[in-house]
C-alpha cells in the first residue's frame, strides 16, 4: 500500500507539476497550521510547528511547500514534529531560493516530504494514532536576522503552490490526495492571489482519481522586534 503511497506523492513532485486529478470536490476537515512565536529577537533561534487540527483522516503521507524570506530568516532543520516523530519511517527536506537567478530576490523555500509507513518487514510500523490528528505533524527551526533593515519588520511564512502537488496529504491507501480547501493569510482573510490561494483550476480537469479540497492552510507572521 505504502508504495502506491510513495509513488502518488513522489512522482507527482518529481514528474508531473500537473497531476491528472478529477472533479473539484469539497470535503472539509479541519486546518494545516503554521504555529509559533508571533515576536522575536534579532540573532534568535526559534521553532515554527506545522500542526494538523483534523482527528478524522487516516493520514499516510505529506508533500508541503512553504515561501519564506532569506533575508529575515535563515531555515536551520526540519524534523517530525511531536505526533508523527519516532513513529514515521520516511522525512526528508530541503531549502533554497526560489530564483537562484535573479540576484535581487531574498524568496525561499522549504519543502517537506514524509511518508508514514515504508511497509518494510524489518522495520516497525507507526502506531495508528500518528495517522491521526490533532497534533504538530513536522517542526521548523530557524533563526531571525540581526540586519537592522529588518529590525521591527513583519516577515511570512506562507504555504505556496508552483504544481498541482504542492501541499497535499495522502491517505494511507496512496489512492485519495487530499488539497486544500481554502487559505487564510495572517490577517485572517481568505486569500485569493494566484500560487497562495491553494491549487489552480487546472488540477481538476481529468478524469483520473478525483482529490478532495480538504484543509484550511493558515499562514504566519514573526515580527522581530
Amino acid at each position: 500500500m505504502i508504495f502506491r503511497t510513495l509513488f502518488v506523492i513522489l512522482a507527482t513532485y518529481l514528474f508531473s507539476g500537473h497531476y491528472a486529478y478529477s472533479e473539484d470536490k469539497q470535503v472539509q476537515f479541519g486546518a494545516v497550521e503554521l504555529r509559533g512565536d508571533s515576536v522575536v529577537a534579532p540573532g534568535a533561534a526559534f521553532q515554527v510547528s506545522i500542526y494538523l487540527t483534523d482527528s478524522t483522516n487516516v493520514i499516510g503521507g505529506f508533500n508541503l511547500l512553504i515561501e519564506f524570506d532569506y533575508g529575515a530568516l535563515v531555515l536551520d532543520s526540519a524534523v517530525l514534529g511531536r505526533h508523527t516523530s519516532e513513529q514515521w519511517e520516511y522525512f526528508t527536506f530541503r531549502s533554497a531560493l526560489l530564483d537562484p537567478k535573479d540576484e535581487k530576490s531574498t524568496s525561499a523555500y522549504i519543502r517537506l516530504l514524509a511518508i508514514a509507513d515504508n511497509q518494510d518487514a524489518g522495520n516497525k510500523h507507526p502506531d495508528s494514532s500518528s495517522l491521526v490528528g490533532p497534533g504538530e505533524i513536522a517542526r521548523l527551526y530557524l533563526y531571525s536576522t540581526e540586519r537592522q533593515d529588518y529590525q521591527g519588520k513583519m516577515t511570512e511564512l506562507k504555504f505556496l503552490w508552483e504544481k498541482c502537488a504542492d501541499n497535499t496529504f495522502s491517505d494511507k491507501s496512496g489512492n485519495r490526495l487530499m488539497l486544500a480547501g481554502s487559505v487564510m493569510g495572517t490577517d485572517s482573510k481568505i486569500l485569493t492571489a494566484e500560487r497562495y490561494s491553494g491549487p489552480a483550476t487546472s488540477c481538476f480537469t481529468s478524469k483520473y482519481n478525483p482529490p478532495t479540497r480538504s484543509f484550511t492552510y493558515l499562514n504566519h507572521s514573526i515580527r522581530i522586534n
